[in-house]
């Protein structure tokens, strides 16, 4: 019995820093700003607002699609400690496989 409710107390526990993360997430939005396809290397530049109570971090993961919209590639960068209302810029640039000339970049998660 003791060990059933230590698996339960732990289960709660993990979903409720989940939720709490996801929550956090929520508050840091992202913005595209620019991206740039020039033969085998992509710029992004990316707008983070900090709409929470607290400086954060966040991780975002950028996808890089082609013009029909398929995925090429994708790659992910960091916005340390954004101020409470504050927006940071960043910039990241990636190295493609395959040269491209036309694509779109999006946001494919915040964490």
């Amino acid at each position: 019995m003791t060990i059933v409710v230590v698996l339960a107390m732990a289960a709660v526990s993990v979903w409720a820093g989940a939720k709490q993360s996801r929550a956090r997430a929520a508050e840091m939005l992202v913005d595209v700003v620019s991206c740039d396809y020039a033969g085998d290397k992509v710029t992004v530049e990316l707008s983070v607002k900090n709409t929470g109570a607290t400086a954060r971090s966040a991780h975002i993961e950028v996808e890089y699609l082609d013009e029909d919209g398929n995925r090429i590639d994708r790659a992910s960068v960091t916005a340390r400690d954004v101020a409470p209302g504050d927006t940071a810029s960043l910039q990241e640039n990636t190295q493609l496989d395959a040269p491209a000339t036309t694509g779109t970049c999006r946001v494919a998660a915040v964490r």
